[in-house]
Order: C-alpha cells, then sequence, then structure tokens
C-alpha cells in the first residue's frame, strides 16, 4: 500500500469521525446548527476531500 494511499484513507477515516460528530451536535441542538457543529461539518467536508483528492491522485498513475 502507497504511503499517500494510507494517509488519504486516514483523512477519510476522521471525516467520518468529524461528521458523526457534527450529527450528534445537530440531534441533541433539536435539530438547529450550532456553531460547532457547522465548524465539525466544515471539517469533515474538507478531510473527506483531501482524503479522497490523494486517494484519486495517486491511483491516477502520478
Amino acid at each position: 500500500m502507497r504511503i499517500a494511499i494510507a494517509v488519504g484513507v486516514f483523512f477519510v477515516v476522521l471525516a467520518v469521525v468529524f461528521a458523526v460528530a457534527a450529527r450528534g451536535d445537530y440531534r441533541a441542538a433539536k435539530r438547529q446548527w450550532t456553531p460547532g457543529g457547522k465548524t465539525r461539518r466544515r471539517i469533515a467536508l474538507l478531510f473527506a476531500v483531501v482524503g479522497l483528492g490523494l486517494i484519486f491522485w495517486q491511483l491516477s498513475g502520478r
């Protein structure tokens, strides 16, 4: 397994962790996005984009 793929998978796992935390905040606040929940949601999106980008970049043959 190449290192970029491993790092990409790690970032995707972090994205899932932050997405679950954001959803928990959303549910705890009675279906209202709190500032913390919004931040966790954005972080999850960024981790997912970076992780998937690394995976696709490595698989494309570069």
